[in-house]
């Protein structure tokens, strides 16, 4: 072979190899492009088979409506829940509490409710406070606070009274703490002195009558702590001289006057109640402390004695008095806020309580939010926990209804 033969075999060799190349290079775009054609193919089909499940989604059943209308007050135990932007009012039937009415408030802070004769006129109405927010230019708002009052009959958005307020309001209670005869609205306002404030209502309006100021903003009670037949205004925290102790302010010749109860150690309470709870026929103050202290005090010889004192392990948010075994004896309720724990105690005689039993699964995570009341007829009372029912069932305390299954904020309860 010469050397040009060789030259043209070594150039038609690397030739080939050059189309072979191509074809190679041209097979595998081919290919890629089928699998990318396969993939479009794929995808617009996965897409077809996903979208009837995204509308199905939106066909999910919603939470229930909120039963609007005119409400209707009947001479029953009736229960009220302070959630945001409705106040909830609850009738018991058939053994379970039945949501029968809503009434538009207001949302965020300064949101409470109290049911109760406000007015006097023989009939129970629901009072309620928002605070409605209206965006503004900039990322800014604008807060007006309300306050509501429901008669028999008035429907959901039109109250018989809505008064504008200049501030938010905590807890809320009724009693006649001036010994007028005549029951007042009292609140705890949210300015910056913490005072308690003293309201009358009648069928059209609601005015202001006093100012308590020195009260702290941890708790609010209006219940008869001296026995003298008329109610006082019971906080768990004062200000001033008296920070971080519990006061009451009692009425007296047109003044309110604030007394300190007497601590061994000083420290606030976020609720006080008050009842016979050691059979005597006279009323006794309760309270836990944030250290987890129970306190009982009683007023003899014209002035409150702290008489018992107990290590109970947990802060407390809230506490009722009432009879829960149906013994004939009322026992002491609070919830234990980090255990999430119902508690109760009973009395032993000679000043002294010990624990009846502690249940799990009791939210105490807000304040002003037990309540009792015999709801069944049975002898013992039923206990309204924040958003849980419960009841004696013979030996223990059983969680019997779920009053919020759709995790709605809860303010506060009441029942009357």
């Amino acid at each position: 072979m010469t050397r040009k033969e060789a030259e043209r075999k070594s150039h038609q060799f690397k030739a080939n190899l050059r189309n072979v190349g191509k074809s190679i290079c041209s097979l595998w775009r081919d290919e890629l492009m089928r699998k990318l054609l396969l993939g479009v193919v794929v995808l617009a089909v996965c897409g077809m088979m996903v979208a009837p499940a995204a509308t199905a989604k939106k066909d999910q059943p919603q939470p229930p409506s909120e039963p609007t209308g005119d409400l209707v007050i009947t001479s029953n135990p009736q229960l009220i829940i302070k959630v945001p932007n409705y106040v909830r009012q609850y009738d018991w039937v058939n053994g379970e509490f039945s949501h029968t009415w809503s009434g538009t408030v207001g949302d965020n802070h300064g949101s409470n409710s109290v049911i109760g004769d406000v007015d006097n006129d023989g009939e129970k109405e629901i009072v309620a406070t928002g605070t409605i927010r209206t965006a503004l230019k900039g990322n800014k708002y604008s807060y007006a606070h309300v306050l509501k009052v429901w008669n028999d009959g008035d429907a959901s958005d039109a109250p018989s009274i809505s008064k504008q307020l200049d501030y938010g309001t905590g807890i809320m209670e009724i009693g006649d703490v001036d010994k007028d005869g005549k029951a007042e609205l009292v609140l705890s306002a949210t300015h910056s002195d913490f005072t308690a404030e003293v309201w009358s209502c009648d069928g059209s309006d609601c005015s202001k009558e006093a100012s308590i100021s020195a009260l702290g903003m941890s708790s609010l009670t209006v219940a008869d702590a001296d026995n003298d037949g008329y109610p006082e205004i019971i906080m768990g925290q004062g200000t001033g001289d008296y920070y971080y102790q519990p006061v009451i302010a009692d009425y007296n010749d047109g003044v309110y006057s604030i007394i300190p109860l007497p601590m061994a150690s000083k420290m606030a309470l976020d609720e006080i109640s008050v009842g016979d709870i050691d059979g005597n026929s006279g009323n006794e103050l309760f309270g836990v402390d944030m250290s987890g202290t129970a306190h009982v005090w009683r007023y003899s010889n014209n002035k409150y004695t702290e008489i018992w004192t107990k290590a109970v392990g947990d802060y407390c948010m809230n506490t009722e008095i009432a009879d829960i075994n149906g013994e004939g004896k009322n026992e002491i309720a609070f919830t234990q806020f980090n255990a999430m724990k119902l508690v109760l105690f009973k009395y032993d005689g000679s000043d002294s309580w010990s624990q009846l039993g502690a249940y799990n699964g009791a939210n105490g995570g807000v304040s002003d939010a037990m309540v009792s009341a015999d709801l069944d007829g049975d002898g013992d009372a039923e206990l309204v926990v924040v958003n849980h029912v419960w009841d004696w069932d013979g030996t223990v305390m059983k969680n019997i209804q779920d009053l919020n299954p759709n995790k709605d904020r809860i303010y506060d309860v009441s029942i009357e």
